[in-house]
């Protein structure tokens, strides 16, 4: 019985509690299974599909319960807890499923939810791994321009963002064409770029400016209301500084800012961004004084 996928086994024993199954090959080896999957006709001697996977100790368990993942599949599964012994996630099933440091690569939060492929090791235990690129497709049934939904399962500083695209073909965001702040785990429309000689998509997310410009920019906005119209930010600071306050990279915190500037909602300024109110006329303060100044010029000329 080899753990880690669905199989066609014999009940070869029933006892108050557990349910012992057989796959007949070796009648040495046996799968325990919660008595109470049993359904209707249930008995010994009846064949039965069931998932096989390792318990405590060692021990094969078998449930009629479909987990979230099998052994050849990619799935998203969530984290559950992260420890001194590596991270556990939800697979659907009582037992969690481990992930070892040496299959991660980089650091899983608890409560986030990444790709991760199912694997087993010499000793039959099975065990969960980030390591999924060999594990996606190439040569995927889109070309140039088309719009695509893909999965970040990693992220390479010079290089740019992997993309699992519907959760089956490698792709990739070269660094040029990142924008914003991204994540591993993170859900990401794209348009595909071109197809390269592995046949792997790149894509791009020049069009996505639009969509996450406005969230920039209310968030922004909303920081100066709370600061009482003023913060010492700007070409000046760092990116850094600005990815603490905001959570956004510089070149999206500047996108942001010209939208604001261009609604007239703030004033720049070498030493900081200010808030702009408008009148219920529409214009900036500055501008209604400005009117009203030349006005008073033009009736002293007079």
């Amino acid at each position: 019985m080899k753990p880690g996928i669905f199989q066609d086994l014999t009940i070869v024993a029933i006892d108050p509690r557990s349910v012992y199954l057989n796959d007949g090959k070796d009648k040495r080896e046996r799968a325990r299974m919660a008595r109470f999957e049993l359904t209707e006709g249930d008995q010994k001697g009846s064949r039965i599909s069931a998932f096989v996977y390792n318990g405590k100790g060692g021990e094969l368990l078998a449930t009629k319960n479909h987990p979230f993942i099998q052994l050849g599949e990619v799935k998203r599964l969530m984290v559950k807890e992260v420890n001194r012994f590596g991270a556990f996630l939800d697979w659907g099933l009582e037992k969690d499923l481990y992930l070892p440091f040496k299959e991660q690569t980089f650091r899983p939060k608890q409560g986030q939810s990444y790709l991760f492929t199912l694997r087993i090791d010499g000793r039959e235990r099975l065990y969960a791994s980030m390591k999924i690129r060999n594990m996606l497709k190439r040569n995927p049934p889109y070309k140039e321009r088309d719009w695509v939904k893909g999965i970040v399962y990693s992220i390479h500083p010079e290089l740019g963002a992997f993309l699992a695209v519907d959760g089956i073909y490698d792709s990739m965001i070269p660094k040029k064409d990142l924008l914003g702040a991204i994540t591993e785990g993170e859900n990401l429309d794209a348009r595909v770029q071109s197809i390269d000689d592995k046949g792997r998509l790149l894509l791009s997310l020049r069009d996505r400016a639009h969509l996450v410009i406005g969230d920039d920019a209310e968030r922004i906005y909303a920081k100066l209301v709370q600061s009482g119209g003023y913060l010492n930010l700007g070409d000046h600071s760092s990116p850094e500084e600005i990815k603490r306050l905001f959570g956004i990279s510089k070149s999206s915190f500047k996108r942001a800012l010209g939208k604001l500037y261009r609604k007239q909602r703030i004033r720049l300024d070498p030493k900081g961004i200010y808030l702009v109110e408008k009148t219920e006329d529409g214009r900036r303060p500055n501008d209604r004084r400005e009117s009203i100044g030349k006005g008073k010029r033009k009736r002293n000329n007079n």
